[in-house]
């Protein structure tokens, strides 16, 4: 029980930081392409 417990409260905030990761590195590119 503990541990499907931490795995439902891990896996989101996991998620999470992949997305958020992906989407910054899109935009760190974008904004570097426009700068030059």
């Amino acid at each position: 029980m503990e541990s499907t417990k931490l795995i439902m409260s891990t896996s989101p905030s996991q998620i999470k930081k992949n997305i958020f990761f992906k989407t910054h590195i899109k935009i760190n590119i974008i904004f570097l392409s426009w700068i030059n």
